[in-house]
């Protein structure tokens, strides 16, 4: 069963937003070397194999330098990062982190903790599992303002017990002539410097793309011995609308609620879902046979492209499903985009 709610009324309600005054008239995306996705190779770093125990391939740290000239000489406000997987994977991470600073060099060095320069900004993830499509530019949101004033963008990427499951080619699309610096192993406590290599994943940086990333963790088993699953039908665009959905719910459960937000959590609740998104916004979904969807319209409002991501889960109501009477789905993170 479905219901329709539209995102018009977060512009007054949510003090997350802010007036957007100058983006282009289409979704700007920079690729870095290229955009191409027929060139290049494939390489685990720096988001790991198919073991999340094995230290040097799941414990991996790279640097590498975006040249600032490629987006132009005005400051940008950077609000997605891309990578593109060589095959549909799940791809498990006990920690991911990407960083973006400025910097002054043209090349990294070995002395990985002093190659940026002021401010920085990006994304931080903790035990999370991301469900990633092979062959494409596969976005994920962040935030930072770059200046190509100040130089050129310094971007790390960090990953802790990384694991690529499911079966396939394990790496990401690389390009094998950037310099980058590479640390495996490592232990923080010991400092850490680098090896001066080549190669770096490909990238994409997006101003207003739209953006939807499911993730699978955080949910809990029903009664029915299976973790409901949540997924994101549609696009996050102005003047479209999306479809969450809910799937593999307990069959004799009538409702859920549907929880969303601008915030997000990590709240560990009874029976062990996590809840991820802050309880600001509740709707109740009917069911039918462990399944239902919420329809959001995105009106064609430019403030909107200045939000924070949205993030959903469903919790479905489960009285056997554990203390909380509850079994919490998987998760889902939007951004809204032209």
């Amino acid at each position: 069963m479905k219901t329709r709610k539209s995102l018009e009324w977060l512009l007054a309600t949510s003090c997350t937003i802010a007036i957007s005054c100058c983006l282009t008239a289409q979704s700007t995306c920079i690729s870095f070397p290229d955009a191409s996705l027929t060139t290049g190779s494939s390489s685990t770093v720096p988001f790991g194999d198919k073991d999340a125990n094995d230290k040097f391939k799941a414990n991996q740290y790279i640097q590498f330098i975006v040249p600032g000239t490629m987006f132009g000489t005005s400051p940008i406000d950077l609000r997605s990062i891309a990578f593109v997987p060589m095959s549909d994977r799940e791809h498990a991470f006990g920690e991911l982190a990407v960083t973006l600073q400025h910097t002054g060099l043209t090349k990294p060095t070995t002395n990985l903790i002093a190659n940026g320069s002021g401010g920085k900004g990006g994304l931080r993830y903790q035990s999370v599992v991301i469900e990633l499509q092979g062959k494409t530019w596969n976005r994920i949101p962040l935030d930072f303002r770059f200046d190509p004033s100040r130089g050129n963008l310094l971007v790390s990427l960090y990953a802790i017990k990384a694991e690529s499951m499911g079966s396939g080619d394990s790496g990401f699309l690389s390009d094998p002539n950037v310099d980058s610096v590479y640390v495996n192993g490592f232990n923080y406590s010991t400092g850490i410097t680098g090896t001066l290599r080549k190669g770096a994943p490909k990238v994409q940086f997006c101003v207003d793309a739209p953006v939807k990333v499911h993730y699978l963790d955080s949910g809990c088993q029903g009664s029915n011995a299976k973790t409901p699953r949540l997924s994101v039908v549609g696009s996050p665009s102005l003047g479209q609308s999306f479809d969450v959905r809910l799937a593999d719910a307990q069959a004799g459960s009538s409702f859920a609620v549907l929880v969303w937000s601008w915030r997000s959590l990590g709240w560990t609740l009874p029976g062990g879902c996590v809840l991820r998104p802050h309880p600001d916004f509740i709707n109740g979904v009917a069911l039918q046979n462990g399944a239902g969807s919420f329809v959001l319209g995105v009106p064609n409002d430019t403030a909107l492209l200045r939000g924070s991501s949205l993030v959903f889960q469903y919790y479905a109501h489960d009285p056997q499903a554990s203390s909380l009477g509850f079994a919490g789905s998987t998760w889902a993170e939007l951004r809204i985009g032209r």
